[in-house]
């Protein structure tokens, strides 16, 4: 039954076109096919009469025939999958062909949907990912897929993982990272194509019912035995990266020591102090040497510490992260204090900051009533804006631009939350995170499963691949932007899944943000994405510390804005002079569109209260910078003539749980000054759900829509994570004046994705839920094309004060329509009113009941 649907995926080999000759080509080993994914589509009917069939590409019934009787006489066999709901079917042709589609040009973003499509084209619940690896030319694939169809298959495991198979040289063998996958070496392997065969070593404990490895000795002595099968004679070359390159010095040496030869070995990207593994191992040296790895000193600084360390205790050693976990014990501020406060947790981080806060002043007084419930939390600091701003506010306001009457469509995109360890089946109602991973189970059914993970997501759950690389494929049609495409989006950041801080690492992180970036442009096409860094995208999570801090301890987290910076700059979304600075300003940017409008991207980690590093120094409301860079840049599209978008991640107001008092109340100010007319709107996500915020004329002293002055959209997250449904949201934009005329979102229910999982006809359906102007607007006088601002949403507020079941609607669509998200009721509906009118923390703390902030 089990053809081949590999030629779905454009790129893996050349596809029949009209003016090939059929014979030729079907002679050579290639595939012919298939859907709409390519520019030939070959349909066959559900009856057997092999002539009846439609093609895109002019096929005629004569060259079809004369193609079937050449291939067959050659062993090739035709087959068409189960009927489509238009009672067609795919036609597959294949020759049992060798050939390896590795080395036709397919990528790790090809796997991912060759690993979907099959998935749904055969009725099964998982193909594994590394059995496409395992298997790439198409008639091995195709027999391992007619074994899981029979449920003929065992899974031993089998660590070597071949990437390409040509050339007679030396074989090279690469280790895992420390994730344990080998997909970053896809690319790698290519370039040693009729040189080289090329294997990756891949952990053990990805498929289900297999256990991980109990230590390093286990680990090493199991890639001899493939190696040495793969390869029984030398001489050898073993390569890793990261914690790879441990492992492959251990191999070498074991190999070595059984008597063959090792030609070569290759240590990639790892603090090299490869002699003192030789050595008993020092436990001074050890914690130095993860510090220096973790970029928590210089190289320079963990040398000069070894005397001074020498003198103490292994205990007293690790006094710092000790009294972090202490101090999360005795407060009961976690249940799993460790895992998130070791040393290669937070421990480390919370170290340094109990080192260099003012922790028996106001910062000590922060953290307290940050992570208890001991402290209050300290007043807002007064500021003095004296000579903040170059200029003051303009009075009058300069006329307000025209209105064009085009509509742009603008895309926004939050929270994905990919989750490259989401194992369909596996337990989605967990007792610890995270869920919907094969190592969790629910404690009062260890030994069965509750809630099995569906193909496509759950509640507690982060994103499947399956379920963004729907989504994406629903944006297109569900929007009308089929054939234009939208004229940019904006991406408001969290690309990775909320895992635990000792289950994150580098690798993980760049992993997700590349896997992210390539998904949103192969999907979104050309047009600029202006993305944004969310608190889960560096490592370790939340964390951001100010340059001003000096040295390596201010520099430690360069490698992440260098990093998402040249990914900005490959997917060709900014220009080369924003690429620079983001480089060397948290990844804050602007770009300055030829249209008029500005778009300035503000890493707001900064100020998220999760962020330890935000209690040094604490009364200062902008330690790292990014509020004056903010402000400079408003001026400067104040003096042009520009209007701007600020796009950012962690919210300045609503409940105030988020972020930092004092930043956030300077962030109100810098509105108030450039508001309405040079800030059109502001963007950020964080929270998961569909909220939005208003700004008002000082510091919101008078309420009112006269006073209103801007506005903050907080997107909904593509993640259901936690008791929500999946969703994106696109606003329609006059393109002279920037402001908004619409909103748009669509969500896709979660509680109907198990009925998804036994079938094969469709995946998630993305539904169109509400229109901003229609759901809010029925008894406010606004012109149809007047827009969305800071203005119509008070009236909205004003509305909700007397009509509560307005209020009941935007609580419904804050949770994305999501069946388990909390009601609101009593004293609730007076709390989201004030929250949709704080603009900032302080705002929001002072004047709004507290704990009505979320539906989850």
């Amino acid at each position: 039954m089990a053809a081949v649907w590999a030629c779905m995926l454009a790129g893996y080999v050349p596809c029949l076109q009209p003016a090939l000759n059929a014979q030729q080509e079907h002679k050579e080993g290639h595939v012919v096919h298939i859907s709409g994914l390519l520019s030939s589509t070959i349909w066959l009917t559900n009856d057997s009469g092999a002539e009846q069939i439609k093609s895109s590409a002019g096929l005629d019934v004569h060259l079809f025939s004369e193609l079937k009787a050449s291939t067959e006489t050659l062993g090739t066999k035709f087959t068409a999958n189960q009927p489509r709901p238009d009672d067609e079917a795919i036609l597959f042709l294949t020759s049992g062909s060798t050939d390896n589609f590795f080395e036709l040009g397919a990528t790790s973003l090809d796997v991912i949907r060759l690993k979907s499509e099959g998935e749904a084209t055969f009725g099964l619940p998982e193909i594994p990912t590394i059995q496409i690896f395992k298997h790439p030319d198409i008639s091995s694939l195709a027999n391992y897929i007619n074994s899981l169809v029979s449920n003929n298959t065992t899974r031993e495991y089998d660590p070597i993982v071949p990437l390409q198979l040509t050339g007679s040289k030396t074989p090279i063998f690469v280790v895992h990272p420390g994730i344990g996958e080998v997909l970053l070496y896809i690319s790698l392997a290519k370039y040693f194509q009729n040189e080289h065969p090329f294997y990756a070593l891949r952990a053990r404990g990805f498929e289900p019912g297999q256990p991980f490895f109990e230590s390093m000795d286990e680990m090493v002595s199991s890639y001899v035995v493939a190696v040495k099968r793969t390869q029984p004679h030398g001489p050898y070359a073993i390569a890793g990266y990261s914690f790879g390159g441990f492992i492959a010095f251990e191999l070498s040496k074991r190999l070595e020591a059984l008597g063959n030869e090792v030609r070569f070995t290759g240590i990639i990207d790892i603090p090299a102090h490869i002699p003192d593994q030789r050595r008993r191992p020092d436990w001074t040296r050890i914690m130095l040497n993860i510090s220096y790895f973790f970029s928590l000193l210089s190289k320079q600084e963990a040398d000069a510490l070894v005397p001074s360390l020498r003198l103490l205790t292994r205990k007293e050693q690790m006094d710092g992260p000790l009294l972090a976990e202490a101090v999360c014990e005795y407060f009961n501020y976690s249940t799993t204090c460790y895992d998130e406060y070791s040393v290669l947790a937070l421990g480390s981080v919370f170290t340094q900051v109990v080192a260099l806060a003012d922790v028996g002043g106001y910062d000590g007084q922060n953290i307290c009533s940050g992570f208890s419930s001991l402290c209050p939390i300290p007043p807002t600091v007064p500021l003095n804006l004296t000579d903040w701003f170059a200029k003051p506010k303009p009075n009058p306001l300069p006329p307000p631009k025209q209105p064009s009457g085009e509509r742009l469509k603008v895309l926004h995109v939050s929270d994905i939350h990919i989750d490259p360890r989401y194992a369909t089946g596996s337990e989605a109602n967990c007792s610890a995170y995270m869920c919907c991973r094969d190592n969790v189970y629910n404690a009062d059914s260890p030994d069965q499963i509750v809630l099995p993970a569906s193909r496509y997501g759950a509640y507690y759950c982060d994103t499947p691949l399956s379920l963004m690389v729907s989504a994406m494929e629903a944006v297109a049609p569900l929007t009308g932007t089929e054939e234009t495409g939208f004229d940019f989006s904006i991406f408001t950041g969290d690309l990775t899944a909320h895992d635990n801080d000792n289950q994150y690492s580098r690798a993980y992180v760049e992993y997700a943000e590349v896997m992210v970036y390539n998904l949103l442009k192969k999907f979104l096409g050309p047009a600029p994405v202006y993305a944004t860094v969310g608190n889960h995208d560096t490592y370790i999570q939340f964390q951001m510390i100010p340059y001003a801090l000096g040295g390596y301890l201010g520099s430690q987290f360069n490698w992440l804005y260098e990093h998402i910076s040249s990914m900005w700059n490959y997917e060709g979304w900014l220009p080369e002079e924003s690429v620079e600075f983001a480089r060397t300003h948290y990844a804050a940017y602007t770009v300055k569109r030829p249209d008029g409008l500005r778009i300035i991207s503000l890493d707001t980690d900064i100020c998220n209260r999760s962020n330890y590093f935000s209690y040094i120094n604490s009364t200062d409301p902008d330690p790292f910078g990014i509020l004056r860079f903010l402000t400079d840049e408003l001026q400067d599209a104040e003096d042009a003539g520009d209007r701007v978008w600020i796009v950012g991640h962690v919210l300045s107001g609503w409940d105030g749980t988020a972020a930092q008092y004092n930043p956030t109340n300077l962030f109100y100010q810098i509105v108030d000054r450039y508001s309405p007319h040079v800030i059109a709107n502001i963007f950020w996500g964080h929270t998961h759900e569909d909220e939005l915020s208003i700004f008002y004329a000082n510091n919101a002293t008078i309420i009112s829509a006269d006073t209103a002055l801007a506005v903050s959209w907080i997107g909904p997250s593509l993640t259901p994570l936690t008791n929500l449904n999946s969703g994106f949201r696109m606003y329609e934009v006059d393109s002279a004046t920037f402001d908004i005329l619409d909103a748009y979102t669509w969500m896709s229910a979660v509680n109907e994705f198990p009925a998804l999982d036994n079938q094969t006809e469709v995946g998630p359906t993305y539904a169109f839920e509400y229109s901003a102007r229609e759901a809010y607007g029925a008894n406010i006088t606004w012109g149809a094309n007047d827009p969305l601002n800071a203005t119509w949403w008070h009236l909205v507020t004003e509305q909700m004060e007397y009509n509560s079941t307005l209020v009941q609607t935007f609580n419904t669509y804050q949770g994305k329509s999501s069946i388990v998200g909390a009601p609101c009721t009593g004293e609730c509906i007076p709390a989201k009113i004030c929250y949709l009118r704080s603009g900032s923390a302080p705002i929001s703390m002072e004047n709004c009941p507290a704990g009505y902030g979320s539906v989850q």
